[in-house]
């Protein structure tokens, strides 16, 4: 298969996506969001998610079968070894913060732990909520290995995957949306996992993607300042990212500095929010740092979150992802 560079630039400026929405969320949290400084580009945020799927399954769509579980059990252990890293480095900002604000670090400790359930570990939120996408990415490409494995047509796959998707947003499943389906869960991860897949194997599509882009992207952030049906936000949202795998499928590309940086954006994905609990702490020590403006605030801490997840990601595979690998790997041959 030949390399895509535009998916490598894709995957990167997914990467970007994400460190923004969660520096920039605090504007609507402190009242200071407005249409210009937030809300026209919040929209195209959310892209990021759906294409770190989506990236996933159009990488697996040039493998064998039989490379599914090797791939399965490297998200796992990613998902596993960086749990334990922000349980030992994250919580301790967050008990400092608590400390500071005249509360209890340990008691909020403790009452933590204490709600910790099986739940968490399935969803991947055991040491940080933004780690979510990786369990389900993990189940996704498990449940495809297995409907594929008892040769399930494709065809079937994806309309499975599109009607367990839809149900995540009835009333008979809030229970396991607020739960199990957390901001979306593995039926998120499947749904736009074999969009991925489905735009790798349909290697040209017919469409003006040029056109196409533009519009479901001007449309996605008409929809979210237009309507708060979720239902309809996640359809236009499905529009944008399909629209943008049509565009990568057309326009392959050529290597550039983009492209060559899509290789750091599982470190950044990874790592970011560190940086950001980090000057969150800070602020709470130091209100000053709050005051500063917010175009500063945002594009410095951005920078920071994605240049400081670059350079911390080498120690925590060192430290964290090798160890577990090894462990992981000699309990399976056994």
């Amino acid at each position: 298969m030949v390399r895509n560079y535009t998916a490598d630039s894709v995957k990167f400026l997914a990467s970007f996506a994400v460190t923004l929405m969660h520096v920039s969320n605090y504007l609507p949290l402190t009242g200071r969001a407005t249409f210009w400084n937030y809300y026209w580009y919040f929209p195209l945020l959310d892209l990021a998610v759906p294409l770190f799927f989506c990236m996933a399954g159009f990488f697996i769509a040039s493998k064998e079968l039989d490379y599914y579980p090797r791939y399965a059990s490297r998200i796992f252990t990613i998902n596993l070894s960086y749990s334990i890293f922000y349980l030992l480095f994250y919580w301790p900002l967050d008990i400092i913060s608590q400390f500071d604000m005249g509360n209890n670090g340990w008691a909020t400790l403790r009452h933590y732990m204490s709600t910790l359930s099986f739940t968490d570990f399935l969803t991947g939120i055991v040491g940080s909520e933004h780690l979510w996408f990786l369990m389900a990415l993990f189940f996704a490409v498990v449940i495809f290995y297995l409907l594929r494995k008892a040769s399930i047509p494709l065809s079937l796959i994806y309309s499975l995957s599109l009607i367990l998707f839809a149900f995540t947003f009835t009333s008979q499943m809030k229970s396991l949306t607020d739960s199990l389906f957390l901001y979306g869960g593995f039926a998120k991860g499947l749904f736009y996992f074999l969009i991925g897949f489905w735009s790798a194997k349909n290697t040209k599509h017919t469409f003006n993607s040029n056109i196409l882009i533009v519009v479901s992207l001007l449309m996605l952030i008409m929809g979210d300042t237009l309507t708060n049906s979720l239902v309809v936000r996640e359809v236009l949202l499905a529009g944008a990212t399909f629209s943008i795998l049509t565009y990568v499928v057309n326009h392959p590309g050529k290597e550039s500095l983009l492209s060559r940086s899509g290789k750091y954006s599982l470190s950044v994905y990874l790592l970011h929010i560190l940086f950001i609990g980090g000057f969150n702490v800070a602020v709470s020590i130091f209100p000053v740092l709050a005051t500063f403006p917010d175009v500063l605030r945002i594009s410095v801490l951005t920078l920071v979150a994605m240049v400081g997840s670059v350079l911390l990601f080498p120690f925590t595979q060192k430290f964290f992802y090798y160890p577990i690998e090894n462990l992981v790997n000699k309990r399976s041959i056994k």
